[in-house]
């Protein structure tokens, strides 16, 4: 009963790993990613997103992240230098932590794409 026990334990902290919103993360083959979470807060001092992205990898890999931002209307705001994917080295069982601000004030709600391959723009 006991090893029945740890068993059913382990498989539910195995899916739990998994907490994301995926409205707001899109992972493409995310069998290396371990645990990853989004938190967005609106700065008070210029109204704009300030995203917070954390997660833990099973191995070793290089990951490619983006945050395209969208207006009140859904509409995908622009950004130039910072709509380019970002390339991240990563090492397994150490968190990582990204933060990423909003190109303007007038972002209303954000996506995260990441891939273990570079993100086509």
């Amino acid at each position: 009963m006991k090893k029945i026990s740890l068993a059913l334990a382990s498989i539910l902290a195995a899916c739990a790993a998994q907490n994301y919103t995926p409205e707001n993360i899109i992972i493409e083959d995310g069998n290396y990613i371990k645990e990853i979470s989004a938190k967005s807060v609106v700065r008070p001092s210029d109204g704009f997103t300030s995203v917070s992205i954390n997660g833990e990898t099973y191995e070793d890999t290089t990951l490619y992240y983006r945050v395209v931002w969208f207006d009140v209307e859904g509409t995908q705001i622009n950004s130039g230098a910072t709509d380019r994917p970002v390339q991240a080295n990563i090492r397994r069982n150490i968190p990582f932590n990204w933060h990423i601000v909003s190109p303007s004030n007038n972002a209303h709600s954000y996506k995260v794409y990441i891939s273990n391959r570079p993100i086509r723009q």
